[in-house]
């Protein structure tokens, strides 16, 4: 509950002053020395070089540009006043490089996505349902409220859910129709329920989806989602937290969104963590300010890119805001070596762990949501305000404090709020005018590959969702708790050889691991499932790629 500024490589205490000066001091500093190259570089671009004065300057070594490139990183489980104070710091400082979506890697089509991802219907609607399709959710544990509602409507309306999964969960009524195949033969199975569903309205499909709806093989499961969903009353169609991570979210997006148009169901969103929406409507995403907003608003990269760019240009400066990146990033591998690489790394968060004091430079204690005041933005897109219940522990303060104090101490305008309500007023009159919509404007082709070798899957455990619960011994001794391994059905590892094997080798990439063995016949074929978000994910890759694996041991 102190800060701690490390120096040397050894952590020592430091006062908030002192602190919070030279994290200051340091963005500043970056953001002058990048304002300096913007200038040099226009200048350079209007100066008319000849010939001649170009081959002089060839005599002389030129200056190398010193490194500027600056990101934050935001927590989807931070307070709409923390996502709002951090992107405008950041964007004051002249990096849009915001993000909150960590455990995405498709963002292909972000410019199409809805201005704040939501239910498209009130939480209560769902039991009045008739009809239900759900893709890439484990709803029964991650938004158990949610899946009460849909058992009120299986147990009092005889509803019709089914699912599309790349694992066989356990639910807590009787399923309709329960698809599951490997995440990587997902978007196939997609594409022959929109088929289904274009046969049923007898229209055809939108040219960037039509090669793979006429492709698509349809069986009678296919037939009979499409069915219900057609014949329902009220149905939706919601896309659950795994397919946010899936590296084709824009393609499976676009399908999900042509069936629920197709059978005249409500298409929405069940997301990861208890604010994501309050980022979106905050601008703590790359490509928009708050409320959405594109004209006037810098623009910056988004996390994959900042990861993939950190390999040529190491980042100058990065703030973590309550986030642990060896957990929370749906490739937290290539995440940690891009801090471990970066120049100058700040955390604000309530928890310090391994990988922050890793990566760190300085670490700024934040009080819990407990202790501090705030705002969340719930999926039906209600702003749920409270006040802290106790007082911060030890030195720590509220997040939004230290970051209204670094606009501060930066120079940046606009940073003179005596209270978080002030902050919420400024965010809430920018979004006054906002109108939800989960239509999705997007070319995007959708192409249908066949794909070939085993793929890892992986969701987040429930008790493995934030630093919170990841802290609580009480949960992780529950058997919903997971630890590090690999599951694979019992067909598949006697195709492997490994049917006896207690340990294997999971090679990914240029990583390996080492990991036990479960047979586990939810696990559908071609498919090495391995969770996400639990100590020792950081050591091998993306959450959804091709695996390799080998007996290790008998």
């Amino acid at each position: 509950t102190t800060p701690m500024i490390k120096r040397d490589g050894q952590w020592q205490a430091a006062n908030w002053d002192e602190a919070l000066a030279l994290v200051a001091d340091k963005f500043k500093a970056i953001a002058e020395e990048k304002s300096k190259q913007l200038i040099a570089e226009a200048e350079t671009a209007e100066a008319e070089v000849t010939e001649s004065e170009a081959n002089a300057d060839e005599e002389g070594e030129s200056a190398e540009a010193v490194n500027t490139e600056m990101a934050a990183l935001v927590s989807v489980n931070a307070t709409l006043e923390e996502q709002y104070l951090t992107q405008k710091l950041f964007r004051a400082l002249g990096s849009g490089n915001v993000d909150h979506r960590l455990r995405q890697s498709d963002f292909s089509d972000q410019d199409a996505a809805p201005v704040m991802p939501w239910l498209g219907q009130s939480i209560e609607q769902l039991e009045k349902l008739d009809a239900a399709l759900l893709i890439g959710s484990n709803v029964r544990k991650e938004q158990p409220i949610a899946n009460l509602r849909l058992r009120k409507a299986v147990v009092n309306n005889g509803a019709k859910v089914s699912f599309v999964n790349s694992r066989a969960y356990d639910f807590n009524y009787p399923v309709a129709n329960n698809i599951v195949v490997a995440q990587q033969n997902m978007l196939a199975e997609l594409a022959a329920i929109a088929a289904a569903s274009f046969q049923l309205s007898g229209c055809s499909a939108p040219s960037n989806i039509s090669a793979a709806v006429s492709n698509a093989t349809v069986n009678d499961s296919h037939k009979a989602i499409a069915q219900q969903l057609n014949e329902a009353e009220s149905a939706t169609v919601l896309l659950g937290n795994a397919v946010h991570m899936y590296p084709e979210l824009s393609a499976l997006r676009v399908l999900a969104e042509a069936i629920a148009k197709e059978t005249g169901s409500v298409f929405g969103y069940l997301t990861d963590g208890c604010n994501a929406a309050g980022a979106w409507l905050a601008g703590a995403v790359p490509h928009r300010g708050a409320a959405g907003a594109t004209e006037d608003v810098l623009v910056g990269k988004n996390v994959a890119e900042i990861i993939d760019s950190a390999s040529d240009e190491k980042l100058a400066a990065c703030l973590l805001l309550n986030v642990e990146p060896d957990t929370d990033a749906v490739n937290a591998n290539a995440l940690m070596a891009t801090l471990n690489d970066a120049a100058f790394v700040v955390s604000v968060s309530s928890y310090n762990s391994a990988s922050i004091k890793q990566v760190a430079d300085v670490m700024l204690p934040a009080a819990s949501f407990l202790e501090s005041s705030g705002t969340y933005v719930n999926v039906e897109g209600f702003w749920q305000s409270f006040k802290g219940v106790v007082e911060p522990k030890g030195g720590s303060r509220p997040a939004w404090k230290i970051l209204r104090v670094l606009g501060n101490l930066t120079e940046a305008n606009g940073f003179d709020y005596l209270s978080s309500e002030d902050v919420k007023a400024e965010v809430r009159s920018q979004c006054e005018s906002i109108e939800l919509s989960n239509v999705v404007d997007s070319s995007i082709a959708v192409e249908v590959n066949a794909v070939s070798g085993i793929h890892r899957s992986s969701d987040v455990p429930m008790y493995a969702t934030d630093s919170v619960v990841r802290r609580a011994s009480s949960l992780q001794s529950t058997v919903d708790a997971q630890s590090m391994c690999v599951r694979l059905n019992a067909a598949e590892a006697d195709r492997l050889g490994i049917s006896s094997a207690t340990s294997v080798t999971v090679k990914q990439g240029d990583n390996s691991m080492s990991l036990d063995l479960v047979i586990d016949d939810t696990i559908p074929d071609a498919s090495a499932w391995i969770p996400s978000a639990v100590e020792g994910n950081d050591r091998l890759g993306a959450a959804f790629a091709e695996v390799s694996i080998e007996g290790a041991g008998v």
